[in-house]
């Protein structure tokens, strides 16, 4: 399995919890030398090595599944990405995408809960939600920031030539505590899109 942007290794070691031969891949160093130590901590067996999300450092049928978590909304160029993920799968393989509409909350009640959050997450994370926000400039030229997901990963999946396409919405008053749903809401639901080869 190809954990793409794999970040600290959260999804890799779930995987490698199940039993499966995980492999992952980051652009930023710093993430991977984490990943690293998290592994060691935690004694389980990944290989993290650094890579890109749109030109995947494998051979043509490499992986069995292809994941990637709160990855795609942040690329660049996502198509170029997703051909990549089905160039690295085998044949019947299956493509994850765990991601959510991040960036599309412009409604007044939306802003009124993120700065009523504000507070609690300054007092519970120590961080200024403010501060840490993605970059205006930045998130207004990533192509799926103000696109209607999942609609749009699943046009891209089809146009790649994914197939068996499903969608499932994962409600954040499901998968939150009480204060991560205060905290958090506001995003709305996140979702996840899988394909085959």
């Amino acid at each position: 399995m190809l954990d793409v942007g794999t970040g600290p290794g959260i999804i890799a070691f779930v995987l490698s919890e199940m039993g499966h031969n995980v492999t992952g891949i980051d652009l930023s160093e710093r993430m991977l030398q984490y990943a690293r130590a998290n592994a060691d901590s935690l004694g389980l067996k990944a290989t993290f090595q650094k890579g890109d999300a749109e030109n995947i450092p494998f051979e043509d049928g490499s992986f069995d599944v292809v994941i990637n978590r709160y990855v795609l909304w942040t690329l660049s160029q996502p198509e170029e990405a997703i051909s990549e993920w089905h160039r690295v799968l085998k044949p019947g393989g299956r493509v994850i995408i765990i991601d959510g509409n991040w960036h599309t909350g412009t409604s007044l009640k939306k802003k009124l809960w993120r700065a009523l959050a504000s507070p609690l997450i300054m007092a519970t994370e120590r961080r200024n939600l403010w501060l840490n926000d993605f970059d205006l400039n930045v998130k207004n030229k990533l192509p799926l920031a103000k696109e209607k997901r999942p609609k749009k990963d699943i046009e891209l999946l089809k146009g790649v030539g994914f197939r068996n396409i499903s969608e499932k919405i994962i409600s954040v008053n499901r998968t939150s505590s009480f204060f991560g749903y205060i905290k958090r809401g506001y995003w709305g639901d996140s979702f996840m899109v899988q394909g085959a080869k």
